[in-house]
């Protein structure tokens, strides 16, 4: 949040700033962990539903690396099921202290909303929503007597949350500037209470490692003078934690389950989530199985092709039946059985329907809807596009992307990508003549859907005529050859028209907005 005041909505910091923060810091050193201070709200989720979508943006930028939420217990336990399904790691809910006189004493804002109890119902309800050892609370050591802090240590491990030490820091100009701060040996003696409990639990540990303002567990062991073990090793190691995160995200893709808008947990053993989310598939791919042994010999006296159309009649009856595709995927999937499994040509069984003509350029509309929905022609664009020196450049770079992708897709698709993004990198780098930009995108769009069979319907269309009235084809290398050449020479030209109009301006501001 962007201000410490206790509003009834502080204003959030905008997400991208917090991107750009992080990319900063990623070009610095190599990063481990980020850790994400909620601060305190009123409200009911103590302002987590409204960082859910924040943390969904960080998640993307992480990779593997490990994103830690620490915040002030939520009443709305939803909330932690939210920052979880977007893609939060490990979740901290500081107890402070484990005397309860000097809970409230030291923090009588917290005592007020719920004290203790509330800590512990949050802690718990995240324990049982994030994985084993990923759930934390501190202790600060020198606040209390150490006996006390080292019975909240085994309270803490016995509900298979991981404690976290720090210690007393007064701070001037608050009610603890004339605390004293604990001693080494108080210190010692609690980290060595303190990773002996966790050295006696099966609960791992290895993720609290280099946290920056907390003694962590894997530091801990330096005052009991142990080495790391192998597993620790493994855990710490470059390997290790590019594995611990694959895992994290498969485990987040099977508990989390979305049902109007909210993030569902699903509960029980990963095996059995992972039977119900992948049973459709598994079937699927056994009635497959199934059908391609049956049809691979026909009973005496039933001609081949006919035995194979009962066996595929029989599949796609049970395609309908148990919906285990949905259904247009299972009308198209008899469409082309019917060609591979040798019981129509492809002619015949297409002609009820459409010329084969027709079905290329619905499978090119049909990757290109692909390319959309999943945001990877934009990312390509966005790509493309880094790096540029000048004002020319980056025009030359967008009439080549839509020259490209008009090669792969139809070309009005690759315009409705281009336009929009041409006309921001316009914006973008206070070039002149701004109409060059939009006519990039169109000029290369126009052009390079010549130059492939993908790139619009005149191809598929002439291929149909030309079979249809003069009795052959061609194929798709042979349109290529015939009019790539074309193609790119007058795209050549169009560039070299497009580029001598425009003045070079530099394209700094550009490259920034993109990154």
């Amino acid at each position: 949040y962007d201000s410490p005041l206790n509003a009834a909505e502080p204003p959030l910091r905008p997400a991208l700033d917090l991107v750009e923060a992080l990319h900063a810091a990623l070009a610095e050193r190599e990063v481990d962990t980020v850790l994400l201070y909620a601060g305190f709200s009123p409200e009911p989720d103590r302002g987590l539903g409204r960082l859910a979508p924040v943390i969904a943006l960080l998640r993307r930028h992480l990779g593997h690396r490990q994103l830690a939420v620490e915040a002030t217990a939520p009443e709305d336990f939803s909330a932690i099921d939210a920052i979880y399904a977007a893609g939060a790691d490990m979740f901290v809910c500081n107890l402070e202290a484990f005397d309860r006189e000097v809970f409230a004493r030291l923090c009588p804002g917290k005592a007020a909303h719920g004290g203790q109890e509330a800590i512990w119902r949050a802690l718990r309800h995240a324990r049982r929503v994030f994985r084993a050892g990923s759930v934390a609370s501190q202790l600060i050591v020198g606040a209390e007597p150490v006996g006390q802090t080292q019975a909240g240590i085994d309270a803490l491990v016995s509900e298979g949350i991981v404690p976290l030490l720090v210690p007393l820091r007064p701070l001037p100009e608050t009610p603890l500037a004339e605390a004293r701060p604990p001693a080494l040996d108080t210190m010692e003696q609690a980290a060595r209470h303190w990773y002996a409990r966790l050295a006696r639990t099966p609960m791992p540990i290895a993720r609290w490692r280099a946290m920056g303002r907390v003694l962590t567990p894997m530091e801990s062991r330096a005052f009991l003078g142990r080495r790391p073990t192998l597993a620790e090793r493994w855990q710490e190691s470059i390997l290790g934690r590019r594995w611990q995160g694959i895992a994290e995200a498969l485990r987040r893709s099977l508990r989390v389950q979305h049902e109007n808008g909210r993030a569902q947990i699903r509960r029980g053993p990963l095996v059995r989530l992972a039977w119900s989310r992948g049973w459709p598939l598994a079937s699927l791919l056994a009635l497959l199985v199934v059908a391609w042994m049956l049809g691979r010999t026909a009973p005496s006296g039933v001609p081949a092709a006919i035995w194979r159309a009962w066996v595929l009649f029989g599949l796609a009856g049970l395609l309908w039946a148990t919906r285990l595709v949905p259904l247009p995927v299972a009308s198209l999937f008899v469409l082309g059985a019917l060609p591979a499994s040798g019981i129509l040509p492809a002619k015949e069984a297409f002609s009820g329907f459409a010329h084969p003509a027709v079905f290329f350029l619905l499978g090119a509309m049909l990757l290109a809807a692909a390319l959309k929905a999943t945001g990877a022609a934009r990312w390509l664009c966005v790509r493309w596009l880094q790096g540029v020196k000048s004002s020319r450049g980056a025009l030359a770079r967008v009439f080549g992307l839509s020259f490209a992708l008009a090669m792969l897709m139809p070309e009005h698709a690759a315009a409705a990508l281009t336009i929009p993004i041409a006309a921001e990198a316009q914006r973008l780098s206070d070039a002149s003549r701004p109409f060059l930009w939009p006519l990039a995108a169109a000029w290369g769009a126009v052009i390079g859907g010549v130059a492939t069979m993908l790139g619009g319907a005149r191809a598929p269309l002439a291929l149909a005529v030309l079979q249809a009235f003069g009795g052959r084809g061609f194929s798709f290398a042979e349109w290529m050859l015939a009019a790539a050449p074309i193609a790119f020479a007058l795209g050549g030209l169009a560039l070299w028209r497009l580029v001598w109009a425009l003045p070079a301006v530099d394209a700094r501001r550009l490259n920034e907005a993109l990154k």
